[in-house]
């Protein structure tokens, strides 16, 4: 019999709220949202306004914005998993070896396994960290997966005895 183990920490949102800017335009440091993205704060208010395919934010608020709001992340939970995961990548980017968004925009995290280096590589456990709405729970949890070890070589591909050849 296979038992399961599930990695999944419950995030508590009651009565959280965040004023945000919403911009037409992409700037550095913005993070971009699709339309059915958007908090429902927005889209009570705004409705007819919101013409664009997507929007951006900095999860704060801003002057020249095309909108600002108080958002309830508890409501907006599709809003409230962008939200939580860029404050995780802040947190924890500082604390790791490497990390960086997938193309799911789910946060990698490599740490480096001194126990498993060698000398001609430096091996690092991953992990993937996601911020989810999980029916198991009804609520936003933290969902940590291990997947499991990458060797990065210490020296360069040149100093390798790799015969190569050109395909005519």
């Amino acid at each position: 019999m296979q038992q399961l183990t599930i990695n999944l920490i419950p995030l508590e949102i009651n009565n959280a709220t965040l004023q945000c800017s919403f911009y037409t335009e992409k700037f550095e440091g913005s993070y971009p949202l699709h339309r059915s993205e958007l908090p429902c704060e927005l889209w009570d208010n705004h409705q007819e306004e919101i013409k664009d395919k997507f929007y951006y934010t900095s999860f704060e608020i801003g002057q020249d914005a095309a909108f600002t709001t108080t958002i309830d992340l508890s409501k907006s939970t599709k809003f409230a998993k962008h939200y939580y995961t860029q404050q995780l990548l802040r947190y924890i980017s500082p604390l790791v070896d490497a990390v960086k968004l997938n193309f799911v925009k789910d946060i990698e995290v490599w740490m480096k396994n001194t126990q498993l280096s060698k000398t001609e590589y430096t091996t690092y456990d991953k992990y993937t960290l996601k911020i989810e709405y999980s029916y198991l729970i009804n609520s936003l949890a933290l969902l940590i997966a291990y997947d499991g070890v990458s060797k990065v070589a210490t020296q360069s591909i040149n100093t390798f005895n790799i015969p190569t050849w050109i395909s005519p």
